[in-house]
């Protein structure tokens, strides 16, 4: 045995299988002990290879089989931590004192991930969602960005009182698609809605009348929204084409329009049966008609008819809204009771029971 002592007040070592109070190195059969005059254990080192560092006799250090353990706050005054060396790396995983919740690196596949209830935060310390970029004093410290590469990228920015910004650098502006399948695009030209090609600032391209715009009151005391077009011109051309406008077409997809085609038509209808939207019918409309083949732009018939009647039709039904009552063809004939009016007022039926 090798025994070497101090004057008691500070340090000695021994060997053997026993340990004594105030020993400051100590070497038994198993375990290496390192304590402070006090006894406060500060390291012990066991031959089954674990190392366990103590600070106040706390335990703040441990090897392990698979790693070291460490239990407290890591400080890296200089330099930094590197996990992994050149491009073969490892996983990183930081568990969160909410159960469940981690941050991991995963090596295998470059992604870093949040697990759990875990939330980031950028400028905030109480992120209140899954990710959360605040900043009050810089917009582009409170912007996201999604890059191609510098010259395909989006920025989506929360402007503070001036709202949600994006800005598009490159390529499209904007696409929205639902299961993989586009809905609606924003480009130099317009908003196209089923329509990857917008003609126009709102174009909307679809069938039925679900394919179409709906305009519906949110009031039942207030006055009913409208459509509004305004024609504005500073000098004194009175020309259709400087005037608020409704255009109304049809577009025969396989020829030329023909005679007897309804060109567009405006209806008019109301609910019955009860209060709802889905009874609402149709018992009267205006309509544009062709009175021959469209051949050119300066050979297109056309005649205005109105209908009216007691029965209304729905918007999907093959039927006209109404019984046609009244016609102006293209020379400006009126016709009643009549759809080839052969005067400037063509009145067809008997005339005790027409004119009273």
């Amino acid at each position: 045995e090798l025994e070497i002592y101090s004057d008691g007040a500070d340090a000695w070592i021994t060997t053997g299988n026993s340990q004594s109070t105030g020993t400051a190195l100590t070497i038994l059969a198993n375990q290496f002990n390192l304590k402070s005059t006090a006894g406060v254990t500060n390291m012990i080192a066991q031959t089954a290879g674990s190392i366990n560092l103590y600070y106040n006799g706390s335990e703040k250090f441990r090897t392990t089989g698979t790693g070291i353990i460490v239990t407290g706050t890591i400080q890296v005054n200089s330099g930094g931590i590197t996990v992994g060396q050149d491009d073969t790396g490892y996983d990183v995983k930081f568990f969160g004192a909410t159960s469940g919740s981690y941050m991991l690196w995963d090596e295998s596949t470059d992604d870093l991930i949040l697990g759990g209830a875990s939330k980031l935060g950028i400028g905030t310390t109480a992120p209140e969602r899954g990710l959360v970029v605040q900043s009050s004093s810089s917009g582009f410290e409170r912007a996201i960005r999604i890059a191609y590469d510098g010259s395909y990228y989006a920025d989506l920015l929360q402007g503070g009182a001036a709202g949600l910004q994006s800005n598009l650098v490159g390529g499209l502006k904007h696409t929205w698609a639902h299961n993989g399948a586009e809905q609606m695009r924003l480009d130099a030209t317009g908003l196209g809605i089923g329509t990857a090609v917008p003609t126009s600032k709102l174009h909307v391209y679809g069938s039925l009348p679900v394919g179409g715009i709906l305009v519906e009151d949110s009031s039942n005391s207030e006055t009913s929204p409208a459509i509004v077009a305004i024609g504005k011109r500073s000098d004194g051309n009175s020309s259709q084409v400087f005037s608020g406008r409704l255009a109304l077409a049809k577009n025969q997809t396989n020829a030329l329009v023909g005679a007897s085609n309804t060109l567009g038509t405006i209806y008019f209808g109301g609910n019955h049966s009860d209060a709802t939207l889905a009874n609402i019918a149709y018992g009267a409309s205006i309509s544009g008609i062709s009175t021959g083949a469209f051949n050119s732009a300066s050979d297109m018939p056309s005649a205005l008819a109105f209908y009216t009647g007691a029965a209304g039709v729905a918007l999907t039904a093959v039927a006209n809204a109404g019984t046609e009552r009244m016609r102006i063809d293209s020379s400006g004939n009126v016709g009643i009771g009549t759809t080839a009016p052969a005067s400037k007022l063509h009145l067809d039926g008997d005339v005790n029971t027409i004119l009273r």
